[in-house]
């Protein structure tokens, strides 16, 4: 019998960061995306041992076809419009 999987396997919470995360800034100063509020919320999970019950999923370019699950079009050609600059 092969041995099991890795534990990570039966978890059944992920999260997603990479430090490129930092990277990312809004042109307006009161954005709720921020590297501060990134880093922030990450820290205290580590602290908090969370991420230790968690699954860290891999950074992957987003497909639109997931965005549209939770945005609107409008949304997704507004975010598209502001990468291109």
């Amino acid at each position: 019998m092969p041995p099991p999987k890795a534990k990570e396997n039966r978890r059944g919470t992920g999260y997603v960061y990479d430090t490129a995360m930092m990277l990312h800034r809004h042109p307006t100063e009161d954005h709720p995306e921020m590297p501060n509020r990134i880093s922030t919320i990450f820290n205290e999970m580590r602290l908090l041992h969370l991420t230790e019950r968690m699954v860290s999923l891999f950074v992957v370019p987003v497909q639109r076809r997931h965005v549209m699950l939770v945005h609107s079009e409008d949304h997704w050609d507004k975010v598209e419009q502001l990468a291109r600059k």
